[in-house]
């Protein structure tokens, strides 16, 4: 499900766990979607979902392109933001699992990566993972 900018209705973005889907990732912490987003995370979220998602799962659960981000490994003590960056920007070598090479995100503004770790790291904060 996608939802734009135009669907934003007062200081939140209604209808986020609609997007839950279940890991094929076995390794994937269980992600349990909030209700509601704050507005300043919703740029970050329609970038992730534009540019993430597809390997990295609508609910950071991963998918069989691409390893979960709601995982241990992708805490800010293991990877930090600038971690995260390196790898839109420049791409990232195979190391925590088997999916090959992470090629860069072509397209992706320097701002529009920082909204996107903005938009990870509060998700990952909301579903516990820190």
């Amino acid at each position: 499900m996608k939802i734009t900018l135009a669907q934003i209705t007062g200081p939140a973005l209604l209808g986020l766990g609609a997007i839950a889907a279940t890991s094929s990732v076995a390794l994937a912490e269980s992600v349990s979607p909030p209700e509601n987003m704050p507005f300043q995370y919703a740029v970050g979220y329609e970038q992730f979902e534009a540019n993430c998602a597809g390997c990295h799962g609508p609910d950071l659960g991963g998918t069989d392109e691409g390893p979960p981000l709601m995982h241990r490994y992708y805490k800010p003590s293991h990877h930090n933001n600038a971690a995260f960056y390196r790898a839109i920007k420049t791409g990232s070598a195979q190391h925590h699992w088997s999916f090959g090479d992470m090629k860069p995100v072509e397209g992706v503004t320097d701002k529009q990566a920082k909204q996107i770790i903005e938009f990870v790291r509060w998700y990952q904060r909301e579903n516990g993972l820190f």
